[in-house]
Formats: C-alpha cells, structure tokens, sequence
C-alpha cells in the first residue's frame, strides 16, 4: 500500500459516537463490503487493470478523446488493460504523483525529477510532431491581432500559466522574464488549453504554453494566436534545459510489464494516434535524460508540496 503524502491527523479523547445496535449495522455493512470486494481482487489478480495518469494539459474531455485511444491500442498490443485518469488541474496531479495513485504517467520533467527516486521509473519520451522557433518545447504566446511582439511589451500585463511546476510553459518563461528586469501579472489556469483560451477571449495578455499541449488543441484556437517567444535555454535561465515530458511507470509495476510498455510505445505505436497527441514519434529514455533538473525541482517542489500538505 503506498504512504499518502497529504494525511489529517487528528488527536484527543472521543465520545461515542453511535449506539451499540448502531455499531453492529455498521460492521455488518463494513463486512458485507469487503466480501463484495473479495471477487474484483481475485479477478485483478487474473486481469490486472493499470492506471494511466496524463497531466491535464486540457480539459478532461479533449484528453480522453485523444488518450482513450491510444490506451486502447497499447492495451492491444501489451495484452494489459490501461484505465485514462487525469486530474482538475496540474497541480493536483503533481500531488497524486507525490502520493503514487497512477501505476504509468505522462508527465512534466519538472515534476518528475521532483519525486524522489524511489516513486517513478522513465522509459519513453516524446518527440513532437513539429516545432516552434528552434526546437523549443515551449513559449509565450498572444492573440493574433494583439500589439504584442516582444516580451518587454508585456510590462505589468496578466500573463497566464498553466501551472507554477510547468517547466516549458511556465517556469523557463518566468525565470527569463525576471532577468531581463520584467513585471508581469502570472495567472495559474490549472492548463494549458485554458491558458490559451484566457488570451483568445482576452483575459490575459498572453500565455505560456508546452509544444505538446499547444499542437493537440483544435486548429481554430491556434490559429487565433501568435508565438512571440520560444523558451531558449541560456544563463538567464539559471541553467535550465528544454527537456521533454515523461512517459514513467511507478516502482509497483513490474520491471516485465514496464519493458513492454517501452517496446510497445517505441516501436508499435500507431502513427495516426501519435499525430493526434501532438507527436512524431516516442523514443526510448532513462532517468538520467531528466537529472540536469533535480537540485532546482526538488527544492521548489518540496516548497510546493509542503505549502500544500498546510492548506490541507
């Protein structure tokens, strides 16, 4: 059973609650429960069914008509059954990371590098189907019929972000708008379709956005919009690299099945379906291809997660 992260704790003498006829309908409920969840386990045990986390970069709608599937294809090809889970925001799906509550992910970098070591395993990458400016993996965009054209002209604008732990669309922009010496408003959206409907129907000056979320959003949105800066790793970046999101499987899942989720993304996946995600291809990869971000990601996320587990 994995440790929840996010736990209440409560302390101090008790009153009873219910009386002794009430405590018995309870347990004989609690009883009649476990013995109907005894034949899902033993059938699990037979047919097992494996959680498929992808990071909200859109609304749940448009994620599953894309993710199902390609789920369904890989379970064909693997003979394992995948069930498409996302989260309200990316946020909330970097917590359910933290607390381990997907066996497979499609993941942000930063987020990955920020669990400990012991949480998820890399085994693929995606490469995307095209690119924006020089091989970026992420950018600001504005409205098309904006005057925006450059950075500077976003002087104390609202700039929105699908989340503060977003690498490409978010944290890489952010640490270059702040060198440079530029004030902006950040709005966290929760993703990146939202934060690139909050330029489309002028809520925000401009958005950051990750290559990949941005080529699976429907046509008529992208064509409202202009690109004015491509994420371009340098010093004013404090020494953070475009890197590509995560396809990961937690520890919990057996070392077999995660090599043929490799092969089988790498090698047998549907060109048709890849193209829908956003994607050319997806290549094979290792926890190394993310550790140039591990100092950096693990002290904000540790921050974040900390903060969080305080609201909580």
């Amino acid at each position: 059973m994995r440790t929840s992260l996010l736990t209440n704790i409560s302390s101090g003498p008790r009153k009873p609650l219910c009386s002794p006829s009430l405590k018995r309908a309870v347990l004989f409920l609690i009883c009649l429960a476990l013995t109907a969840a005894v034949a899902p386990v033993r059938a699990a045990a037979t047919e097992p069914v494996y959680t498929f986390g992808v990071a909200p970069q859109s609304s749940a709608t448009l994620l599953a008509a894309k993710w199902v599937p390609f789920l369904q294809h890989l379970s064909k090809t693997t003979g394992v059954t995948f069930k498409f889970r996302t989260a309200p925001s990316n946020d909330a799906f970097a917590l359910r990371l933290a607390n381990g509550e997907y066996d497979v992910a499609y993941q942000d970098p930063f987020v990955f590098n920020s669990l400990p070591k012991t949480s998820y395993v890399a085994f693929a990458k995606p490469k995307p189907r095209e690119h924006i400016g020089q091989e970026s993996l992420g950018f600001i965009l504005v409205h098309k019929e904006s005057r925006y054209k450059k950075l500077e002209d976003l002087q104390n604008l609202t700039v929105a972000f699908p989340s503060p732990l977003a690498l490409s669309s978010s944290i890489m922009p952010q640490f270059h708008i702040k060198a440079i010496g530029i004030d902006i408003r950040p709005k966290y959206v929760k993703s990146d379709l939202s934060a690139i409907l909050n330029v489309t129907r002028g809520l925000a000056a401009a958005a950051g956005v990750e290559i990949g979320a941005y080529l699976a959003v429907p046509q008529e949105l992208r064509d409202q919009s202009r690109v004015i800066w491509t994420t371009k790793p340098s010093h004013l970046c404090e020494g953070l690299k475009n890197l590509p999101f995560v396809f990961a499987a937690h520890r919990s899942v057996p070392v077999q099945l995660r090599k043929q989720l490799e092969s089988a993304l790498t090698t047998n996946s549907d060109p048709a379906l890849l193209h829908r995600l956003g994607f050319a291809a997806i290549e094979n990869a290792s926890n190394a291809d993310w550790q140039r971000l591990s100092p950096l990601s693990r002290k904000l996320f540790g921050s974040y997660v900390n903060s969080a587990r305080a609201i909580d």
